[in-house]
């Protein structure tokens, strides 16, 4: 399954991860979170609160406004760039997370439709656009189902009692591989870092025979697998930017 890492090509499996090294700093202004497609031709970022922008390959070399509307809060794009869902702070007729599609380029993408996941931030949906994982209230992480345009959720994660994470951990953001094999997420207070989770049975859950690790500690959100899980972007608080690391399995 899937092709080469580097024939640009978005990957629909890969080894599972179990290193990460080589941080190497994104160049360019600091930003607030980052998203890159599979194939690293392009990444949307938070340029500033509220202010979504993209940055083609060198990723990182330039940030530019694109035209997502609404006061947004969280991006997320697609392996293949095409899809980008986001949380607005528009919370008229509670329709907090969108979807949109791109149209013809990293800056112009299609009117945004509610998807029924109001409360969660979206992370990276697969490949092929069929599940997505949110952070709710609390904390929580909730996988959903996207079906003929409908939105499902299916299972709720706690990091503690189904991913075994220590008492007062809290999950910050989860992204799912192009796959959904694996589960990368970001916890603070108890193990803070960067987590990985294995998918055993259709779950994540370790009751569901689910394994994951620590892959490392600190402040991070939104870490995103890319090039058939060889590298990591992940956005580090520390520093206020994104940095990239090597995966190793």
């Amino acid at each position: 399954m899937g092709s080469d890492a580097d024939d640009g090509s978005v990957i629909t499996s890969c080894p599972e991860p179990a290193t990460i090294d080589g941080m190497f700093e994104l160049a360019g202004q600091q930003v607030a979170d980052f998203s890159p497609a599979d194939d690293e031709s392009f990444a949307i970022s938070m340029v500033t609160d509220g202010n979504p922008g993209y940055t083609n390959a060198p990723l990182g070399a330039a940030y530019n406004p694109t035209d997502v509307p609404h006061d947004t809060h969280t991006v997320s794009v697609s392996p293949d760039g095409t899809i980008l869902y986001y949380y607005t702070k528009d919370l008229s007729a509670g329709m907090r997370v969108r979807r949109v599609t791109q149209n013809g380029s990293p800056a112009a993408w299609t009117a945004g439709d509610s998807i029924g996941m109001n409360d969660d931030y979206p992370g990276r949906p697969t490949a092929d656009d069929t599940r997505i994982m949110g952070v709710g209230t609390g904390g929580i992480a909730n996988e959903w189902e996207h079906t003929s345009g409908t939105f499902s959720m299916i299972r709720a994660y706690d990091a503690v009692t189904d991913f075994g994470n220590s008492a007062g951990a809290t999950i910050t953001s989860a992204n799912l591989s192009p796959d959904g094999t694996y589960l990368l997420y970001t916890l603070d207070g108890a193990d803070s870092g960067i987590h990985l989770r294995v998918r055993a049975g259709g779950s994540f859950a370790a009751a569901d025979g689910a394994t994951g690790r620590g892959l490392r500690s600190g402040q991070y959100s939104n870490a995103v697998l890319t090039k058939g899980c060889t590298h990591l972007f992940v956005f580090d608080r520390s520093l206020s930017k994104p940095v990239r690391f090597d995966v190793h399995p």
